[in-house]
């Protein structure tokens, strides 16, 4: 398989500093743990990798899946919507899907490029062999994007116990 690495193109000074949060919900009977990404224009991190490689950002070991099957990075729009936004782009043989929150789906072939929404859901591979539906579903991993602020659960302060306050005034 043939790789390629693309970077991002910033159009302003502005659009360098700029990062793009979110996390990945797998869903489907492949238990594979959700996982939050920062991607940082000029960073350390502008690119993740999707396959079944031991070193993709995103391991999803299923038969279908290539060892770089995609790559999801910060795309940067026009004026009216200049972003951040995640883009998907495809480097598989068996394609990879997307699904839009209004239920369309979108096939991708190898260097195809979709915008990702929230509550996109990508499908890889799009092609699996066998016909039945559940079959076909069992070799699939399936991930939509949340671009919400993942909820950190912190410890409530110890409360101060009102009998161990002093109730002694200063002295003049």
């Amino acid at each position: 398989e043939q790789s390629m690495v693309t970077t991002p193109v910033f159009s302003t000074p502005t659009q360098a500093k700029q990062e793009l949060s979110f996390t990945l919900r797998f869903t489907g009977p492949h238990t594979i743990p959700d996982k939050h990404f920062v991607l940082k224009a000029g960073g350390e991190k502008e690119i993740l990798s999707v396959g079944r490689s031991e070193s993709s950002d995103v391991l999803v070991a299923l038969p279908g899946v290539s060892s770089l099957h995609a790559q999801l990075h910060m795309v940067f729009g026009p004026g009216h919507d200049p972003g951040p936004h995640l883009c998907l782009e495809d480097h598989s043989s068996n394609s990879t899907g997307v699904r839009h929150p209004d239920g369309a789906v979108q096939a991708l072939v190898r260097g195809g490029r979709e915008m990702l929404q929230q509550g996109s859901c990508v499908i890889l591979p799009l092609k699996v062999k066998g016909d039945d539906v559940a079959e076909a579903a069992s070799k699939r991993a399936c991930f939509s994007v949340d671009f919400t602020e993942p909820i950190v659960v912190t410890k409530a302060p110890p409360q101060l116990d009102n009998s161990t306050v002093s109730d002694a005034q200063p002295k003049d």
